[in-house]
């Protein structure tokens, strides 16, 4: 009997992997440092605190695009991280599920 190879093939689109990503960093970080540096620039409508905003959201994207850099999606892993108890006690509750023993 001959052995056949017929694996089967998937094509994956390139657009279900890859991050989404503006100007090189997280979307949500990048638009949320974009509306902090124009509330920045237009509340308060003086040309020292535009400046300020400028430079605020030239900083922030730079440091988003080296995180990004790092790992594409690491907002959503340190949220991950910060919801995680450091220590989960090793004691039954009262509404546990109760294991029959066999034997």
């Amino acid at each position: 009997m001959a052995h056949r190879d017929d694996r089967r093939v998937l094509p994956i689109h390139q657009s279900l992997v890859q991050p989404l990503l503006i100007l090189g960093a997280e979307r949500e970080l990048v638009i949320i440092s974009a509306i902090a540096a124009a509330m920045l620039i237009f509340s308060v409508g003086n040309a020292y605190f535009a400046v300020v905003g400028i430079l605020f959201w030239l900083l922030t994207l730079t440091a988003l695009q080296r995180l990004a850099k790092v790992d594409t999606q690491m907002s959503k892993t340190y949220v991950r991280h910060v919801r995680h108890r450091s220590y989960y006690p090793a004691c039954a509750h009262s509404s546990a599920s109760v294991r029959e023993s066999i034997g």
